[in-house]
């Protein structure tokens, strides 16, 4: 089957008929911006095709020049005018000119041309591409604006970018006069052609470039990162470059504050990218580099800190750029560009603030403490099936030897959580107010499912043909206990609340294991409703101090609905067998592809 054909044997869109779904519950912040965001109707990624150049390209070969028919060395792909595609002039600019102004969307999308209605979509796009606890949206919109940016000054990010927002796209576009799915598709697999020929070709040109040059790089392969991730994937192999990736991600160190959030989404990204038994995306040496930039949800630019500062300035903090690094481009002294940003003023407004500038402080190292559980998903999935040779003597040994090792970290793990996750809001109100200890027990109850879920996928993966251990049956009652307490968005009606988006998976394992119809259920209900279509809700702005409520808003994931379609045939059939069935074999035979739960 081609990676990008259009045909199925079990027809999703069926299922999902008049579902709008988007990316704004994906990564939902605690405190939702005040500002209404247009419908994003994403789409299930269908079909492919093989590139000429796969294997490793020994990147030091200068003068490479094997550039598809669809593209040239010097231009983006553009098909047909009416595909969406515009002639844009790029130029060389030095590092300072991208700090030097701060331009708007409407600036942005009337350089756009054709291609304002794909950058639009992206636009839309209400929180990062993860589903990962992180504080506010705002940190997320300053550096979408720079992807958008980027993107009119490099061939490869504008081509990747393009494949995101009209992947995502597809089906808002499908039904209108003019477009039709497969071209859409056709698009999508020109332009991940040309940016990944890009790429390569700039990486082969020379190993040394300016600084801007690889910012550029990194954010092109970020965005097809996040395109490997969303699309439908099929028995072949990864269509995400990582040779390219690890040159990239392994060359240089002094990246810029921007980059250093793509590069912990590319750690999130990789993780995720493995549910189902897909590939991974980073090689074990990029993984260790990218784990030395953490989630950071402290700063005062997470907790809103709008104070006013000059232009030039603004432009440095909105784009990402250090004062280190902008003093090094425009030639000023170190202590010049650096007096500007020294700003004392108090940056709260409101009690609200307040709190949320507490919230975080707290969070912070459970939050790291989270993230580093979640890692552990890529560990325990070398072990299965789709990764290595399983059931033979040899085999199960080395896997049961391996998977106790997990086991055992895992357990160190647990006793070295930040003490506050376990307090419960009961203790927690007594030093800080009630609003903010029910939010914090909320996330923990977050981190610890997604925790306790471990031990399940541990058992499953590595056991697979035994019954459950003591250790997983305590799992699955922490499990079932901290997603009924977990932070979600509170709904009338018997459901009561709906969990938040970064439990999907987390559901989905639970589901697969769980012998209670009642609680299986629950989770199927609960996957359902993160995939419902909501409109916006916009929170309530006359009390400022407490913190706002959660909003799935659009809709939490583009794979919930058929994830619970996955997960109701896949109980069934266990129940009806009494055994294991394995998700991914399933997901093919239902859909004809499988795919990431994020």
């Amino acid at each position: 089957m081609g990676l990008w054909a259009n045909d199925r044997l079990y027809s999703f869109a069926d299922l999902t008929e008049n579902l709008s779904t988007s990316w704004a519950g994906q990564a939902a912040s605690f405190f939702p911006e005040d500002e209404e965001l247009g419908t994003l109707v994403d789409s299930t990624f269908d079909g492919g095709y093989s590139l000429a150049d796969t294997g490793k390209t020994n990147i030091t070969r200068p003068g490479v020049s094997d550039t598809p028919p669809s593209c040239t060395t010097n231009a983006p792909v553009r098909d047909v005018q009416q595909a969406g595609q515009s002639n844009v002039a790029y130029q060389t600019c030095d590092s300072h000119d991208l700090e030097a102004s701060s331009p708007s969307w409407d600036s942005i999308l009337e350089q756009a041309g054709p291609n304002a209605f794909l950058l639009d979509q992206f636009r839309r796009i209400a929180q990062p591409p993860a589903a990962i606890l992180i504080g506010g949206s705002k940190k997320w919109r300053r550096l979408q604006q720079y992807l958008c940016r980027c993107s009119g000054e490099s061939r490869a990010v504008e081509n990747a970018l393009l494949c995101v927002a009209e992947l995502l796209s597809t089906d808002a576009t499908s039904n209108q006069e003019g477009h039709h799915r497969t071209d859409s598709l056709r698009r999508v697999e020109d332009r991940h052609r040309a940016a990944c020929h890009e790429i390569r070709t700039k990486l082969a040109k020379s190993m040394e470039f300016k600084a801007k040059s690889l910012e550029h790089l990194l954010v092109a392969i970020f965005l097809l990162a996040w395109l490997e991730v969303i699309r439908d994937q099929d028995a072949g192999v990864s269509r995400f470059p990582r040779d390219l990736a690890d040159s990239i991600i392994t060359g240089h160190v002094n990246w810029s504050r921007s980059s250093q959030e793509l590069l912990s989404w590319l750690n999130t990204l990789d993780s995720k990218a493995t549910h189902l038994g897909g590939h991974h995306l980073l090689s074990s040496e990029a993984l260790e580099i990218v784990s030395h930039y953490p989630t950071q949800i402290t700063s005062s630019g997470s907790c809103g800190d709008e104070v006013a500062i000059d232009s030039q300035d603004r432009a440095a903090k909105e784009f990402g750029r250090s004062p280190a690094y902008s003093s090094s481009a425009s030639g000023a002294s170190p202590e010049e560009r650096r007096r500007p940003l020294l700003n004392t003023s108090t940056p709260f407004k409101s009690i609200g603030h307040v709190k949320q500038a507490l919230l975080h402080t707290i969070l912070q190292p459970a939050l790291q403490w989270h993230l580093t559980s979640q890692s552990y998903c890529r560990r325990i999935s070398t072990h299965d099936k789709h990764h290595r040779n399983r059931f033979t003597s040899d085999d199960e040994y080395e896997v049961i030897n391996a998977c106790k090792q997990l086991e055992l970290e895992l357990h160190d793990l647990w006793s070295f959580r930040p003490a506050v996750v376990s307090l419960p809001a009961a203790q927690l109100k007594q030093v800080v107010s009630e609003d903010l200890a029910i939010r914090l027990e909320e996330i923990f109850s977050v981190y610890k499912a997604s925790f306790w879920i471990l031990f399940v996928y541990l058992h499953r993966v590595s056991w697979w043909n035994l019954p459950h251990s003591d250790l997983t049956r305590q799992a699955l009652s922490e499990v079932w206990k901290n997603m009924r307490g977990a932070y979600g968005e509170k709904v009338p009606g018997a459901m009561h609340k709906i969990v938040h988006p970064s439990l999907l998976w987390p559901l989905f394992m639970f589901g697969c294991e769980c012998a209670d119809i009642t609680q299986r259920s629950w989770a199927i209900a609960q996957i359902e409703a993160l995939g419902e279509a909501k409109p916006i809700v916009n929170d309530d702005e006359s009390d400022t101090d407490t913190l706002p409520p959660f909003r799935l808003s659009l809709g939490a994931t583009r794979n919930a609905k058929r994830a619970a379609v996955l997960l109701t045939h896949l109980t069934q059939e266990q129940d009806k067998q009494r055994t294991r069935i394995d998700d991914r074999d399933l997901s093919i035979t239902l859909f004809g592809c499988y795919f990431s739960i994020i």
